[in-house]
């Protein structure tokens, strides 16, 4: 079984440069529609998620289509996490890694610590991210106790700077970085920076309608 205790790797020094590749701010945006869209969904009884409630920065209604567009598309991640448990479970293993690649301001992490299924698992869930929307779920998360109190640290240890500036969060369950997914070396280098075991863990690697 691999070591999830795996070093957080260089914390201090930069991991790669942050230049930019054009349509950064498009990109961004799609985090907080999103995430008001999945606000949206849950306000209308859709499907529950208490903490985009509290994640969300704006407050949005959707028509049906969408909402139950975001039904599906929730529904469906969960159901693919929970069934990745369910094998790891069967082959006897107790330690998982997730990987979320152009994670937003989602809040999968805190619905799944919620789970029955993962008791007695050993989580890492990696959240990457551009540089502006990691500082930014960062902010949402120390202001928000119902989120920052699950991540078992205090805020003034859970935040460090990584090499791009982003304030990034490094809990043992739950670490943030960001990297520019159009750039390979930016995705190995965050990887590298937040303990990605790269063998002899189960690992999961999600993208939620971002690989388009």
């Amino acid at each position: 079984m691999g070591d999830l205790s795996a070093a957080d790797g260089g914390r201090d020094s930069p991991v790669f440069s942050c230049g930019g590749m054009g349509d950064e701010e498009a990109i961004q945006r799609t985090a907080d529609e999103a995430a008001e869209s999945k606000w949206s969904a849950v306000s209308k009884g859709y499907y529950n998620d208490a903490y985009i409630m509290q994640m969300c920065r704006h407050w949005a209604h959707r028509q049906p289509v969408i909402n139950r567009g975001y039904f599906a598309r929730v529904q469906a991640m969960r159901n693919a996490i929970l069934d990745f448990i369910s094998d790891v479970k069967t082959e006897g293993k107790d330690a998982i890694q997730i990987v979320s690649l152009g994670a937003g301001i989602d809040t999968t992490y805190w619905w799944l610590s919620d789970q029955e299924e993962i008791r007695g698992i050993k989580l890492r869930y990696l959240e990457l991210d551009m540089p502006e929307v990691v500082d930014r779920k960062t902010s949402m998360i120390l202001r928000r106790e119902a989120l920052w109190s699950r991540l078992g640290k205090s805020k003034d240890d859970l935040v460090i700077k990584d090499g791009c500036g982003a304030r990034c969060i490094r809990a043992d369950t739950y670490r943030s970085a960001c990297c520019d997914l159009r750039a390979v070396e930016t995705v190995s280098g965050a990887l590298g920076e937040i303990g990605f075991a790269s063998t002899g863990v189960p690992t999961l690697f999600i993208a939620e309608c971002v690989l388009v």
